[in-house]
């Protein structure tokens, strides 16, 4: 089977991600849909790539989730890793959606963007592990950002500290205090040296975005966490001003410049 360069960006967003749904590659690469399938099948049969069903509770079937078969792997130098169907699995192709939105933000080309997805921070040794990074550059600067995708769901604060939002806050204020970005300065060796980071938390609705910001009032001294809701940045794009301060009370920001 000969190979085009499409197929190794697909091989290459794959290794990147670890694994990707068909809607998500479609957007990735900018495919329609069902020429994509096609290829997609054509590739399967070819064993350069494999996949799943997931689960579908409505009506139809469910997307299929792609990843490297070992040949796939080997073809660019990637280890190969068959995903499993967990809770975690499901939160992590949310997260995935959401750095696919943060990359295809930056097709204008003003500014070099590189994203990191949460399984390879999870090989680290890292304090907290974040949902997603990604470093955007420009000009010769630099900016470093962690990824902290919200569902709703996990606890915002418990006297044991145990797995819970606030203990996330802690942990990355820090992080940030002692400028722990050695694994991000590492993977971004071309970025020079890094500064930091900032901490962006996208959750679900204005409730949730108000019980967050009170936390990170409690624990973030330097305004490093910055929170807006999902739909806001879907609506605006990462670069969109659609970010609120917590610690300074400030709405209405921007990742890339204060206007």
């Amino acid at each position: 089977m000969r190979l085009t360069s499409r197929d190794r960006s697909l091989f290459s967003s794959l290794a990147l991600f670890g694994r990707l749904t068909t809607s998500q590659i479609a957007r990735l690469l900018q495919m329609h849909l069902k020429v994509l399938q096609r290829r997609l099948r054509k590739l399967r049969q070819a064993d350069y790539i494999r996949c799943i069903q997931l689960p579908n509770f409505g009506l139809g079937r469910g997307e299929y989730l792609w990843y490297l078969s070992g040949q796939g792997a080997d073809f660019i130098g990637a280890r190969f890793s068959k995903p499993r169907l967990t809770m975690h699995q499901t939160h992590q192709i949310d997260s995935n959606s959401l750095l696919i939105d943060v990359l295809k933000s930056f097709d204008d080309g003003e500014m070099a963007c590189s994203a990191l997805p949460e399984h390879f921070m999870r090989q680290a040794s890292l304090a907290a592990i974040p949902d997603g990074s990604f470093l955007i550059s420009a000009g010769g600067n630099s900016a470093l950002f962690l990824l902290e995708n919200d569902s709703g769901s996990e606890i915002l604060s418990s006297l044991s500290l145990h797995d819970d939002m606030e203990l996330k806050v802690i942990t990355y204020s820090r992080m940030f205090e002692e400028n722990e970005v050695g694994f991000f300065q590492r993977h971004f060796c071309k970025a020079g040296s890094l500064n930091r980071f900032r901490l962006l938390i996208v959750t679900t609705d204005a409730r949730r975005l108000d019980a967050i910001a009170r936390v990170a009032v409690e624990h973030d001294e330097s305004g490093f966490v910055w929170i807006t809701r999902r739909r806001s940045l879907r609506q605006n794009g990462i670069k969109g001003n659609i970010w609120q301060i917590p610690v300074t009370s400030e709405h209405g920001r921007c990742i890339v410049g204060r206007d």
